[in-house]
């Protein structure tokens, strides 16, 4: 009797550790699969104007200046949590930076990113970019969103922020100007893997209706 019960113990055993392998070579496989296509729109974007990040918050503002006149435009922050309690999304949010020697954005598990070369949460016209792996504990339950589902970020400057969820779309990686959706108002766009041996993003789009003073 105890042969058998360490035999069932050893198979058992033998067993965990090859799902665990296997997890962890899908999970290594599907974090390696580069974002780098899509948000390299971002960079093309920016790359004529810009030498280093230092300078990115003055452009912007001289470029909405243009854009509006004399209007001020409040300018909310930039993301550091977002909440998605329709699918049970809580997650910090860190800074994405692009490396321009490497050609490589931040990214690592347990944590969503704001892309800086894409605009801080804006009144008007401003397309805030937040990427993030499709795990379980980041944004693989986007995929349950459905139309008009509340997508809160809190920024850096105390505010919080609500986004309704619009829409959404597969793209290659050539297609990176899909990460700026045609729209009037401000909105966050949220970029994730369509699955581990896919080289397709989802593109989720969302559009500004409130904000909040926390």
């Amino acid at each position: 009797m105890y042969k058998i019960t360490l035999k069932i113990f050893l198979l058992l055993f033998i067993f965990f550790l090859l799902g665990y392998g296997v997890s962890l070579g899908l999970s290594y496989i599907e974090r390696n699969v580069p974002l780098d296509g899509y948000l390299e729109y971002l960079v093309n974007r920016n790359k004529e104007y810009v030498e280093d990040n230092s300078i990115m918050a003055s452009l912007k503002e001289t470029s909405l200046t243009e854009e509006t006149g004399d209007k001020e435009i409040e300018d909310f922050g930039t993301p550091v949590y977002i909440s998605i309690e329709s699918v049970g999304i809580s997650l910090d949010i860190k800074v994405g930076e692009y490396d321009y020697d490497n050609q490589t954005w931040t990214l690592t598990n347990g944590s969503a990113y704001w892309a800086n070369l894409s605009d801080s949460i804006l009144m008007e016209n401003s397309n805030t970019v937040i990427y993030a792996h499709n795990q379980v504990n980041e944004f693989y339950k986007t995929k349950y969103l459905k139309v008009g589902d509340v997508i809160k970020i809190k920024t850096d400057q105390g505010k919080e922020v609500s986004f309704k969820y619009v829409s959404d779309t597969l793209v290659s990686p050539e297609r990176g100007d899909l990460i700026v959706a045609d729209s009037s108002v401000s909105q966050l766009t949220l970029i994730t893997c369509n699955g581990i041996f896919s080289e397709n993003r989802r593109i989720i789009y969302a559009e500004m209706i409130t904000k909040e003073s926390l």
